[in-house]
Formats: C-alpha cells, structure tokens, sequence
C-alpha cells in the first residue's frame, strides 16, 4: 500500500458494450473515511464491518456482471479496499465471453436480471468451460426459490439487492478462505 496505508489501489477495467476489443485499463486510489479505519495485522484485513482473510499477494480479478449503473458503482465502492483487478460489463453474454477471453477471472458477481442474456443462463455457460470460477448471483427480485435456482445452475452462493457490504464482504472472504 502506499500514501501512508489510508488507500488501497483497485485497477478497473472497463469493457465498451459494443466492442470487446476496446478495453480501457486505468487505476484508482480512493481515500475514505472506511479506508482511513483500514487496519492491516498480517493476512487479516480489517473494516469495522467485516473481516476478508487476504494472503500478503493475493490480488484478485472480479469481474462485474451488472446492467444497473447505480448498482455496478455501489459494488465498485465495497470492493474498493481489496486489492483487485475491476472487469466489468452489461450483459449476461458479454460475461460469457469474458469469461472465455480472460480465464484467471477469479469471482464473478452475476445480477441475474439483465439484456441480451440473463445471469442464470450466462452461468451454465460459464459452467460449461470453467469449473472454478466463483459465483455469486445477485438480483433486485428476491423470489422464493431464487437461491435454489441459482445454486442449481452453477452459482456457488447468492446475495439479494439491495446488498449488504457486510455480507458480501463475507462471502468474498469465505471464497477466499476456501482457496487456500
């Protein structure tokens, strides 16, 4: 970390809905009051609201599968104090081929309800050719039966908007956890 520990750097790339090939890379530091409260001890990254176990090198590649701009920017602002690398895009489809481009992504945060293709087929896609990748589906239409739904096509875990950082936060460091 630099500027004296109150920032964390999170590179964001973003992906022009109309071609894939014009992918723009730039970084970000962000100062906030919650980063300001960032305390490191060891491989434990602590907030006031969650715990994240995070080895020293761990960098993670997130890609953001959200259709919703409100919604795609409040995901970038619990995110922003991991260390990670930001993808996002708009669609169910453009998270396939993404995923297909970029395979090392290493979580996915899939809205369910988006154009083109929603996040429950872009999953099984997904599921189809990586295997690894962990999913966490997410949707503003909470129904009964949604989070069967989404675990049966592939997702690994599911969080109803609006979200809860604390809880996707715990759920970021649950998958974290397990790939050690």
């Amino acid at each position: 970390m630099d500027g004296g520990g109150d920032c964390t750097r999170c590179a964001i790339r973003r992906c022009e809905m109309e071609d894939l090939g014009r992918v723009q890379a730039f970084r970000l530091r962000f100062h906030s009051e919650e980063a300001q409260k960032l305390a490191v001890h060891g491989d434990i990254l602590e907030t006031d609201q969650s715990n994240i176990i995070l080895s020293q090198s761990e960098k993670l590649k997130i890609l953001i599968s959200e259709d919703d701009e409100v919604s795609s920017m409040y995901l970038n602002s619990i995110l922003e104090n991991i260390e990670c690398e930001i993808i996002e895009c708009d669609n169910g489809k453009k998270a396939v081929e993404l995923c297909k481009s970029i395979p090392d992504i290493d979580l996915i945060l899939m809205d369910i309800q988006m154009p083109l293709m929603n996040g429950y087929e872009a999953t099984q896609l997904i599921r189809e050719f990586n295997k690894d990748v962990y999913i966490i589906a997410q949707t503003a239409y909470a129904l009964g039966g949604d989070r069967e739904k989404a675990l049966n096509v592939g997702c690994n875990d599911y969080i109803p908007k609006p979200i809860d950082k604390t809880h996707l936060l715990n759920l970021i460091g649950n998958y974290i956890s397990e790939r050690r």
